[in-house]
């Protein structure tokens, strides 16, 4: 089976989106389509289906590309029997897309990251082989960070552990 997609999982700020940028850029792929809900959710009736269409068009033309779903639990949340009927047909036609991705010789590479997976559609989730965590960093990692952030800058007489230790709960 090839890779067409991933999850990406964690706290905010934690790289998810710089990832998929590095992504795209290490794989040449020629486009990153940037995807969020309000590029999806029309308020005219059949809006959301032709772009969701548009969606995946675009990136079957542009191949090499990857579809990144940014605060992909806005666009694809847990389905319950209170949704609305259009709601529950965006995330069906977005499904109904997804799946034919894996009958393409070359099909777009799907990225979804969210700070909330547990609200994310099962349906959804399923459809993409790969999940990665991020975590908040460690005190050891806070120092990278923090060392490759202030590399420029002449600080001798600077702890950069104790600030480390300092940041506890910060992210990258």
């Amino acid at each position: 089976m090839r890779i067409t997609g991933a999850l990406l999982y964690g706290p905010p700020g934690t790289n998810k989106t710089h990832l998929a940028r590095a992504i795209a850029r290490s794989t040449g792929s020629k486009y990153l389509m940037m995807v969020d809900a309000a590029i999806i959710h029309h308020k005219y009736t059949g809006g959301s289906e032709k772009a969701i269409a548009a969606i995946f068009s675009l990136a079957r033309k542009l191949f090499p590309c990857i579809i990144f779903l940014d605060e992909v639990d806005a666009l694809f949340y847990r389905r319950s029997g209170d949704d609305k009927s259009w709601e529950r047909a965006n995330i069906t036609q977005f499904l109904q897309s997804m799946d034919g991705l894996l009958k393409q010789e070359n099909p777009p590479f799907l990225l979804a990251a969210t700070n909330r997976p547990m609200d994310v559609d099962s349906a959804f989730l399923r459809r993409l082989p790969h999940k990665v965590a991020f975590d908040m960093p460690d005190q050891n990692s806070r120092a990278l960070i923090l060392r490759l952030f202030l590399k420029e800058d002449n600080l001798d007489n600077v702890d950069i552990d104790n600030l480390a230790t300092r940041t506890a709960g910060f992210s990258g």
